[in-house]
Protein backbone atom coordinates (compact mmCIF):
# COMPACT_ATOMS: atom_id res chain seq x y z
CA UNK A 1 0.00 0.00 0.00
CA UNK A 2 1.41 3.37 -0.99
CA UNK A 3 2.03 5.92 1.78
CA UNK A 4 -0.42 8.82 1.41
CA UNK A 5 0.90 11.11 4.12
CA UNK A 6 1.95 14.59 3.06
CA UNK A 7 4.59 14.87 5.82
CA UNK A 8 7.11 12.48 7.34
CA UNK A 9 6.25 11.34 10.87
CA UNK A 10 8.76 11.53 13.69
CA UNK A 11 8.25 9.16 16.63
CA UNK A 12 8.80 11.05 19.90
CA UNK A 13 7.53 10.52 23.41
CA UNK A 14 7.27 14.08 24.66
CA UNK A 15 5.04 15.17 27.53
CA UNK A 16 2.04 17.16 26.35
CA UNK A 17 -0.89 18.92 27.90
CA UNK A 18 -4.23 19.26 26.12
CA UNK A 19 -7.55 20.90 26.80
CA UNK A 20 -10.49 22.89 25.47
CA UNK A 21 -9.95 26.18 23.66
CA UNK A 22 -10.56 28.16 26.87
CA UNK A 23 -7.27 26.68 28.15
CA UNK A 24 -5.58 29.50 26.21
CA UNK A 25 -6.62 31.82 29.03
CA UNK A 26 -7.27 29.16 31.70
CA UNK A 27 -4.23 26.81 31.73
CA UNK A 28 -5.63 24.93 34.75
CA UNK A 29 -8.04 23.28 32.26
CA UNK A 30 -5.12 21.40 30.65
CA UNK A 31 -4.67 17.64 31.24
CA UNK A 32 -1.53 15.52 30.77
CA UNK A 33 -1.02 13.28 27.76
CA UNK A 34 1.82 11.61 25.85
CA UNK A 35 2.93 12.45 22.33
CA UNK A 36 3.34 9.35 20.16
CA UNK A 37 4.48 11.00 16.95
CA UNK A 38 4.39 14.30 15.13
CA UNK A 39 4.81 15.74 11.67
CA UNK A 40 4.60 19.16 10.08
CA UNK A 41 0.88 18.55 9.64
CA UNK A 42 -0.19 17.25 13.02
CA UNK A 43 0.28 14.96 16.01
CA UNK A 44 -0.78 11.61 17.43
CA UNK A 45 -1.09 11.47 21.22
CA UNK A 46 -2.55 9.28 23.93
CA UNK A 47 -4.82 10.77 26.55
CA UNK A 48 -7.64 9.93 28.93
CA UNK A 49 -10.41 11.50 26.84
CA UNK A 50 -12.10 10.67 23.57
CA UNK A 51 -13.31 13.65 21.55
CA UNK A 52 -15.81 14.02 18.72
CA UNK A 53 -14.18 14.43 15.32
CA UNK A 54 -13.70 18.10 14.49
CA UNK A 55 -13.13 19.13 18.13
CA UNK A 56 -10.61 21.97 18.47
CA UNK A 57 -8.12 21.65 21.33
CA UNK A 58 -5.23 23.59 22.80
CA UNK A 59 -2.09 21.42 22.98
CA UNK A 60 1.18 22.30 24.73
CA UNK A 61 4.12 20.12 23.64
CA UNK A 62 7.21 20.04 25.87
CA UNK A 63 10.25 19.52 23.61
CA UNK A 64 13.75 19.05 24.95
CA UNK A 65 16.95 20.18 23.26
CA UNK A 66 15.32 23.26 21.67
CA UNK A 67 15.06 26.91 22.66
CA UNK A 68 13.61 30.19 21.54
CA UNK A 69 16.33 32.18 19.78
CA UNK A 70 16.40 35.63 18.24
CA UNK A 71 15.27 34.21 14.86
CA UNK A 72 12.66 31.82 16.24
CA UNK A 73 12.90 28.21 17.41
CA UNK A 74 16.38 26.70 17.24
CA UNK A 75 18.11 23.52 18.31
CA UNK A 76 20.09 24.27 21.47
CA UNK A 77 22.54 21.38 21.70
CA UNK A 78 21.68 21.11 25.42
CA UNK A 79 19.30 18.25 26.28
CA UNK A 80 18.31 20.08 29.49
CA UNK A 81 16.83 23.00 27.53
CA UNK A 82 13.07 22.69 27.23
CA UNK A 83 10.65 24.60 25.04
CA UNK A 84 6.85 24.61 25.22
CA UNK A 85 5.17 24.75 21.82
CA UNK A 86 1.58 25.96 22.10
CA UNK A 87 -0.77 24.98 19.31
CA UNK A 88 -4.41 24.65 18.35
CA UNK A 89 -5.37 21.36 16.73
CA UNK A 90 -8.43 19.72 15.21
CA UNK A 91 -9.24 16.09 16.08
CA UNK A 92 -9.35 14.03 12.87
CA UNK A 93 -9.27 10.44 14.21
CA UNK A 94 -9.64 8.52 17.49
CA UNK A 95 -8.38 4.95 17.83
CA UNK A 96 -7.76 2.50 20.63
CA UNK A 97 -4.88 0.04 20.61
CA UNK A 98 -5.22 -3.55 21.83
CA UNK A 99 -4.12 -3.73 25.47
CA UNK A 100 -4.07 0.06 25.79
CA UNK A 101 -7.02 1.72 27.51
CA UNK A 102 -5.98 5.25 26.53
CA UNK A 103 -7.43 6.54 23.26
CA UNK A 104 -4.98 7.67 20.58
CA UNK A 105 -5.98 11.03 19.15
CA UNK A 106 -4.82 12.10 15.68
CA UNK A 107 -5.06 15.85 15.22
CA UNK A 108 -4.01 18.30 12.54
CA UNK A 109 -2.35 21.59 13.37
CA UNK A 110 -4.53 24.66 12.86
CA UNK A 111 -2.03 27.21 14.16
CA UNK A 112 0.48 28.19 16.78
CA UNK A 113 -0.30 30.27 19.84
CA UNK A 114 2.24 33.06 19.98
CA UNK A 115 3.20 34.92 23.15
CA UNK A 116 1.70 38.39 23.47
CA UNK A 117 5.10 39.96 24.14
CA UNK A 118 8.43 38.62 25.38
CA UNK A 119 7.82 38.06 29.07
CA UNK A 120 11.47 38.15 30.12
CA UNK A 121 12.95 35.29 28.13
CA UNK A 122 9.97 32.94 28.27
CA UNK A 123 10.44 29.62 26.49
CA UNK A 124 6.81 29.34 25.47
CA UNK A 125 5.86 29.70 21.79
Amino acid sequence: MKERRAFKRIKKSYHIEYGPLNAVVQPSALKPGTLIDLSAGGILFSCTDAFPLGTHLVVHIQVSGWRLGSDGIEKSGNADDELTLKTIVEVVRITTQAGDEAPHVAARFLGRILPEKDQGGSNHV
